[in-house]
């Protein structure tokens, strides 16, 4: 008995120390693992500290410096204004990620809306709405963003969406010009006239000089068929900058209509010299030489519109009726005769071209006009 528990004894100080080994190489490599997992979790820690730090929490800032702080943003944001302006819109993007990597940003209203500039001009129409969004949730009379949205909705044609943030931005900032103008183009978009007329001349009361206004009012004008103001508001606009092709057409057509023969001419001539392959104008300037009587004015003009668009068969039968005034009727002949090729059913022009053979037959048989004698 005392030899067995002996033995016993023996063996389990024998084995002691190779347990005391097992357990400090556990120890050590336990120790390794941790600080391994301590460096891992510890890029991670800095990393999301960092992360933090870029947002500069506010609740940590002295009241003095959150005013030296806004003071320093505003001028940046000034500084995104003017590129905004200056359609320097790289710059623009530039500018913003430089703010937020040094401001906290995250309840700035004008960086949510420059950003959404950035995202419109690049036609990320979604993101662009949001951050529109975003800056309206932070400032719901933020008559800027709401402006913004409404434009970029009216791009979309979501023009009862548009419409309820121009009226909230107007609500905020009822004298501001551009957005009663971009309410008024709206309204011109869908074709209520008169409400687009009161939201122009708002524009134009706002802002004397604003050159667009005035080239809309006068087509509004020219639309209602008040011609005589509607060229003397087309004066206005080019008096303050705005001249554009159309500017021209219109100021020609309303001269047209208040029996301003050569006037007409001239301003559809200028528009023209602007746009050389402006279909209307081209047209309407066939169109007034034929009406005068100056038919080879008038063929010169029509064949230049049919150049433009072929598919516009009106074209051909007006110039058929100055050939046949001209008599020249070969050429008026062999244009029915092309229009029949590509409609071979038609009875009109069947009718006509028979007619027009006829006369050509007759027509040495024919007295001169004299309805008129003095």
């Amino acid at each position: 008995m005392n030899t067995g528990t002996s033995s016993r004894d023996c063996l389990i100080r024998s084995s002691i120390p190779l347990l005391i080994s097992f357990v400090a190489v556990i120890a050590i490599t336990d120790n390794l693992h941790s600080q391994k997992s301590k460096k891992k979790h510890g890029i991670e820690i800095t990393q999301r500290d960092e992360e933090t730090s870029n947002l500069n929490d506010e609740s940590e800032v002295t009241e003095d410096e959150k005013l030296e702080l806004d003071k320093e943003k505003n001028k940046r944001y000034v500084k995104a204004r003017r590129f905004l302006l200056g359609k320097q819109y790289s710059s623009l993007a530039k500018e913003l990620y430089a703010l937020k990597k040094k401001y906290p940003v995250k309840q700035d209203r004008e960086y949510h809306f420059y950003k959404g500039v950035v995202y419109e001009k690049k036609n990320l129409y979604r993101r662009a709405v949001e951050c529109y969004l975003q800056a309206i949730e932070l400032s719901p009379d933020y008559s800027k963003a709401r402006n913004g949205l409404g434009c970029l909705y009216c791009k979309l044609h979501k023009y009862h969406l548009a419409e309820e943030h121009f009226l909230e931005a107007i609500q905020a900032n009822v004298y501001n010009p551009f957005i009663n103008y971009n309410l008024g183009n709206l309204y011109f978009d869908i074709g209520d006239y008169d409400k687009a007329y009161k939201y122009i001349t708002n524009a134009i009361e706002y802002k004397k000089n604003f050159g667009s206004a005035y080239h809309k009012l006068a087509i509004i004008l020219f639309i209602r068929k008040d011609y005589l103001k509607a060229f003397r508001t087309f004066k206005q606009a080019i008096k303050f900058k705005k001249t554009l092709y159309t500017t021209y057409y219109y100021m020609g057509m309303s001269s047209f209509h208040l029996g301003k023969g050569s006037t007409a001419i001239y301003y559809l001539k200028r528009a023209l010299k602007i746009k050389s392959n402006f279909f209307e104008a081209s047209l309407e300037l066939g169109k007034i030489y034929q009406a005068y009587g100056e038919y080879e004015n008038a063929i010169k003009f029509y064949q230049h519109s049919r150049s433009l668009n072929p598919d516009y068969d009106e074209i051909a039968l007006l110039m058929v009726e100055c050939y046949k005034e001209l008599r020249r009727y070969t050429e008026a002949i062999n244009l029915l005769k092309d229009l029949l090729k590509e409609d071979p059913e038609n009875k009109k022009l069947e009718k006509y071209l028979m007619n027009l053979q006829n006369r050509r037959l007759i027509e040495n048989l024919n007295e001169p006009y004299d309805y008129y004698t003095y």
